[in-house]
C-alpha cells in the first residue's frame, strides 16, 4: 500500500513528479524513489507491508529492465503467481515483483489471474508504452489530467494540483451533486479535466496518445445459479469468505479490525476466531457520545471474551468542526458527513498500537441487499415477473401480529414502495431532495446538464440496483471515503468481502439469498448461524448510524447556522444563502424532517471551492 505519481510525456519532468510524490508522503512514510524513464517519469511512496528490506523499493524494474513498475495496493496471491513463476529470477519477496514478472510472462492477461487491490503504472522501455491499470472494484484510487501535452497521474488529486493541474470546478459535477445527490459515479471529478480511471479498466499510453479499455465487466462474470442446494450455496460462500480472509491476513506487519456492531464485520470478526490465531489481532470501534447510536457495548464484551485488545474512539459533537476541514483536504472532494468525521478520527488510533494493516467489512449492503431502499426494485420484480406468491408474502409480513385489515394497509404499503422506486430525484432512495436553497436561475442552468443515467445490464430491476451502488453510487464513494483517510495516516485498508470471486458469486444468486421475508443480506445471514450470536447474527441494520440528523438540530445546531451565515457561503454562485438559512430554521423545528443530507451538501461545497481558490 503505498502513493503513486508519475508523468507521461516525450519530454517529462523530473521536478514536477518530485513535487507530486512529496504531496502523497502521507501514503507511504516508510521511503520515497524516482525513476525517469524516456517517455515518463515514475514516483513513488512505500508505506511497508509485505518484504520490509530495500529490495522492495519503488519504482521497481524487472530483472532484465525492460519493465519499470510504480504500483500502490496488494496482490494477496503472490504465493501462488510465485509458485507458478518459478523460471523467473526473483530478487525479492515482494508482490510488485510478481507483477512485473507476470506481466513479462502473460502480458496483460495476468490481470486476469490477480487477486487482489491495486493501481500501478507499467512502462515497456522496449516498446515505449506506458500502461496504468485501476483493480476490478476501484478499491484503490487512480486519478489523471492532461497539462502541456503532458498525461499527470496520481492516487490523489491533491497530487495532480502539485503537479501544476489547475482547479477549476466542474459544472457538471455540481449539478449532479446538488440536483440528484450523486458523486463519485462517473469518471470526472468536482475538478475540471481531472478524472479518475474507473474499476476494471486501463488505459494504454504511447507516444502523447491514450486509450482506455475495460478489462473486467462484471455482467460478463454472472451466471445465473438457480440448481444449487442452500446447504451448497453456504459452503460456496463460506469457502470463499475463508480463503479471502486468509490471503488478507497475509503481512509482515501487525493486523487489525475496524469492527461495528453489524453482520458484516463481525462475521470477518468470528470467521477470523475460527481460521486465525487472534492474540495479535487489535479491535479499532467508533462510538458516538449519544448512547443511542453507540455500538461499542457488544464490541467491548465480543473483544474481552475473545482476549483481543480492544480500542475505542468516542465521536462527540466538538468533533465536527474540530476536524471537518482536516477531512476535507485529505478527501479533496465532498464527502459523506459526520460519519465520516468520524472514521477520521478513528484512523488517528491504529499505529499508536503498532498496527499498520486494517480489515474491514465494505461490500456487502451493495452487493446482497443490505438497504431497505432495494425492496421498490425488488418489489418491481415481483410485479413484473408475475411472482403473486412472493408479493403475498410480503404483504402478509407487513400485516404479520395485525389485525385483518391491516393487510389492506401493508397491501398499500407494496404499491407506494413499488411506485416509488420508478422515480429517480433522490439520493439514496430514501428522501427527495431540496432546491429550494439553490438559487432558481442556477437550478434552471443546471437542469439541462444531462440527468444521470445508470448501466442496467441485468434484466432484474433489483440486480441492477445492486449493481448501480456496487459500481457506480454507494461503494465507489465509500471506498474513496475509507481509502484516502485511512491513508492519511498510513494505514492499508483491506476489505475481504471485496474479492471479486465473492462479488461475483453473490451477483450470481437469485434474489431470495439477498433479500426476502422482510430480511436483508439474506445469504451472509444464513452463512453466518453458528458463528455470530443469534442475538447479533438476525439483527437488522439500524434506521440511522450516525446522529448527524439528530445533532444538526441540537448540539450542532449553531455551527451549521453559522456555515450558513457565512459570507463564504453566500459567494457561492448556486446558493440562496436566505432561502438556505429558512429551510435549515424549518428543519430544526419540524420533527418530522429527518434528512440533514442537504444542508451538509452545503457545508460540504464550500471545501471544493477553497480548493479551487475561488
Amino acid at each position: 500500500m503505498c502513493g503513486i505519481a508519475g508523468i507521461l510525456s516525450k519530454t517529462p519532468d523530473h521536478a514536477i513528479a518530485e513535487r507530486m510524490i512529496r504531496a502523497l508522503a502521507h501514503r507511504g512514510p516508510d521511503g520515497e524513489g524516482i525513476m525517469d524513464l524516456p517517455m515518463a517519469v515514475f514516483a513513488h511512496r512505500r508505506l511497508s507491508i509485505i518484504d520490509l528490506s530495500d529490495a522492495g523499493r519503488q519504482p521497481m524494474e524487472s530483472y532484465d529492465g525492460r519493465f519499470v513498475i510504480t504500483f500502490n495496493g496488494e496482490i494477496y496471491n503472490y504465493k501462488e503467481l510465485r509458485a507458478e513463476l518459478a523460471g523467473y529470477p526473483f530478487r525479492s519477496q515482494t508482490d510488485t515483483e510478481v507483477i512485473l514478472a507476470a506481466w513479462e510472462t502473460w502480458g496483460e492477461a495476468c490481470l486476469d489471474r490477480f487477486l487482489g487491490m491495486f493501481a500501478f503504472a507499467i512502462a515497456d522501455r522496449k516498446e515505449q508504452t506506458v500502461t496504468i491499470v485501476r483493480d476490478r472494484l476501484g478499491i484503490k484510487p487512480l486519478y489523471y489530467a492532461e497539462q502541456n501535452g503532458s498525461l499527470l497521474f496520481a492516487s490523489e488529486i491533491k497530487a495532480l494540483f502539485a503537479g501544476g493541474v489547475k482547479a477549476k470546478p466542474n459544472e457538471r459535477m455540481l449539478a449532479h451533486y446538488l440536483l440528484y445527490g450523486y458523486y463519485d459515479h462517473t469518471p470526472e471529478t468536482f475538478y475540471e479535466g481531472v478524472r479518475s480511471l474507473r474499476g476494471g479498466h486501463l488505459m494504454r499510453w504511447k507516444e502523447g496518445k491514450s486509450e482506455i479499455k475495460r478489462w473486467w465487466y462484471l455482467p460478463d462474470h454472472v451466471a445465473p445459479i438457480t440448481h444449487l442446494k442452500e446447504e451448497e450455496v453456504i459452503a460456496t460462500f463460506r469457502g470463499l469468505l475463508d480463503d479471502s480472509l486468509r490471503m488478507h491476513l497475509r503481512s509482515d506487519v501487525p493486523v487489525g479490525i475496524n469492527l461495528s456492531s453489524g453482520i458484516d464485520s463481525l462475521s470477518l470478526f468470528f470467521e477470523l476466531q475460527r481460521i486465525a490465531e487472534l492474540s495479535k489481532l487489535h479491535i479499532f470501534s467508533m462510538g458516538f457520545a449519544d448512547p443511542a447510536f453507540d455500538e461499542t457495548t457488544d464490541i467491548a464484551g465480543l473483544a474481552e471474551q475473545a482476549g483481543v485488545p480492544f480500542h475505542r474512539v468516542e465521536i462527540t459533537p466538538a468533533d465536527e468542526e474540530r476536524y471537518r476541514d482536516a477531512v476535507s483536504t485529505a478527501l479533496d472532494q465532498p464527502y459523506g458527513g459526520l460519519s465520516t468525521i468520524g472514521y477520521y478520527k478513528l484512523m488517528t488510533e491504529p499505529r499508536k498500537h503498532g498496527v499498520k494493516v486494517l480489515l474491514e467489512g465494505q461490500g456487502v449492503d451493495e452487493m446482497l441487499g443490505g438497504y431497505r431502499y432495494f425492496t421498490g426494485p425488488l418489489y418491481r420484480d415481483y410485479v413484473r415477473e408475475g411472482r403473486w406468491d412472493r408479493i403475498g408474502a410480503e404483504v402478509r409480513r407487513g400485516a404479520q401480529d395485525r389485525a385483518p385489515w391491516h393487510l389492506w394497509q401493508s397491501a398499500m404499503g407494496f404499491v407506494e414502495t413499488w411506485h416509488k422506486a420508478g422515480r429517480t430525484a433522490f439520493q439514496d432512495g430514501t428522501a427527495f431532495l431540496h432546491h429550494e436553497c439553490l438559487r432558481p436561475e442556477w437550478v434552471a442552468r443546471a437542469q439541462q446538464v444531462e440527468t444521470p443515467v445508470f448501466e442496467a445490464p441485468f434484466a432484474s430491476a433489483f440486480q441492477n440496483a445492486l449493481y448501480r451502488d456496487t459500481t457506480a453510487t454507494k461503494l465507489p464513494r465509500v471506498l474513496r471515503f475509507n481509502d484516502l483517510v485511512s491513508m492519511a495516516f498510513g494505514l492499508e485498508l483491506r476489505v475481504p468481502f471485496l474479492d471479486h470471486r465473492i462479488v461475483e458469486y453473490a451477483f450470481s444468486l437469485p434474489d431470495v439469498w439477498k433479500m426476502a421475508d422482510g430480511r436483508t443480506k439474506v445469504l451472509l445471514r444464513e452463512s453466518m448461524k453458528g458463528v455470530v450470536p443469534e442475538a447479533l447474527r438476525t439483527r437488522q441494520k439500524r434506521p440511522q448510524s450516525s446522529p448527524q440528523t439528530l445533532w444538526y438540530k441540537t448540539a450542532l445546531q449553531e455551527n451549521v447556522a453559522k456555515v450558513l451565515r457565512s459570507d463564504a457561503l453566500r459567494a457561492l454562485p448556486m446558493v440562496d444563502a436566505v432561502a438556505a438559512q429558512k429551510s435549515f430554521d424549518a428543519f430544526v423545528h419540524d420533527p418530522k424532517q429527518n434528512n440533514s443530507f442537504f444542508y451538509w451538501q452545503l457545508i460540504n461545497l464550500l471545501q471544493v471551492y477553497r480548493v479551487c481558490g475561488l
